[in-house]
């Protein structure tokens, strides 16, 4: 019956099709597997907060090097004691 839905002339091209998909679903299977893997590298917050600490503070050396206002200032201070709060509690 799906040789007839498919068009197909023998039940042996539609099975070529039947095993082209379980590869492909096999190979589609092991690449998410491999993403998933990798995904689960250990994760170290610390590290993270001490990296933007080091962007809000080339942002403001860029900042100031360009005379921009100083409420920008402000805003990356609070950043930069949210980021202290957050290690605290780590």
């Amino acid at each position: 019956m799906v040789k007839e839905i498919m068009g197909h002339h023998s039940v042996r091209q539609t099975e070529e099709y039947a095993i082209t998909q379980q590869e492909s679903i096999s190979e589609e299977m092991n690449n998410l597997k491999n993403k998933l893997s990798n995904s689960d590298r250990v994760y170290d917050p610390l590290l993270v907060l001490k990296q933007l600490e080091q962007e809000v503070h080339n942002m403001k050396s860029n900042r100031i090097d360009d005379r921009l206002p100083s409420q920008d200032d402000d805003k990356l201070d609070r950043i930069v004691e949210e980021i202290d709060k957050i290690k605290k509690a780590l």
